[in-house]
């Protein structure tokens, strides 16, 4: 279904305060760098009841925490000025049509499917108790959530869409079938990230012009555990893991540059660029 997303620059910074609408839907989104925080004081509009959540780096994922207030703006100053402690870059704030009930049951829906996503840490220590709801309100905070979805993974974080099982998943394969050294399955998903997964082979020696940003994420993923040494040759992935794109799982398993809508094939030798861009 189509649906119509208006973006203003508050600051007219493309990367700066931005506050989203979409068609239809009595809401409204604010994307906060943190450092603009102060900047929105002024907005009334921001000091109503809502849910947030505030995005990190991490070592081995990316982090989130999810709260919500009945004044977002207030919360918001409070977390900052935490800085030693918490971590985060950006705020995702959704208000409007929103009262104590149904933020409750936002924080407590949100943080159970992002954990069970388990595609970003989730930093909250507790989980909170989920409050009851009339069907009506349920219908409504339903409709909410999926436009809460929509916006987010709108700006990259993917942090609701659960990785593809290996069972059910549209399998492709990379591998050097003369060497042996190099043999990976994987399965592309609808973000366009391109998932490797446990029990992969990637070739340990690393070939002439084998870019520099795939140098560094093959160490980055030894230091994390997440690529072993098999043997001589090979690195095993030790757990599913889900790259940028089809190129950069092709990189790290071919440990030379590939293109990897041609690179990976399916059971059949069909490429992913065949059956998905064709």
């Amino acid at each position: 279904m189509s649906q119509v997303i208006t973006t203003i620059l508050l600051d007219g910074n493309p990367k700066g305060l931005r506050l989203i609408k979409m068609a239809n839907w009595n809401g409204q989104a604010f994307v906060l760098p943190r450092g603009k925080l102060r900047e929105i004081r002024q907005r009334e509009d921001i000091k109503q009841p809502g849910i947030y959540f505030l995005f990190g780096e991490g070592q081995e994922k990316s982090k989130v925490y999810i709260g919500q207030s009945e004044n977002i703006f207030d919360r918001l100053i409070s977390h900052d000025s935490f800085r030693e402690v918490e971590e985060w870059n950006d705020a995702f704030v959704f208000v409007g049509g929103l009262d104590s009930t149904f933020i409750k049951y936002l924080e407590s829906a949100t943080i159970e499917l992002v954990k069970k996503a388990a595609r970003y840490e989730v930093l909250n220590s507790a989980m909170p108790k989920e409050n009851k709801l009339s069907e009506e309100q349920k219908i409504i905070t339903s409709e909410y959530l999926e436009k809460m979805k929509i916006i987010i993974g709108l700006f990259g974080y993917n942090i609701f869409q659960e990785v593809t099982k290996k069972e059910s998943a549209d399998l492709y394969f990379a591998e050097d079938k003369k060497n042996k050294d190099a043999k990976g399955m994987g399965t592309l998903l609808e973000s366009g990230e391109f998932v490797v997964y446990k029990g992969s082979l990637a070739r340990i020696e690393e070939k002439p012009g084998l870019p520099s940003s795939s140098k560094a994420l093959r160490l980055e993923l030894q230091q994390l555990g997440v690529l072993k040494k098999e043997n001589g040759k090979s690195f095993i992935f030790t757990k599913d893991y889900a790259f940028r794109t089809p190129s950069a799982a092709g990189d790290v398993i071919m440990a030379r540059s590939v293109n990897g809508w041609t690179q990976w094939k399916d059971k059949d030798g069909k490429t992913l660029d065949e059956n998905k861009r064709k």
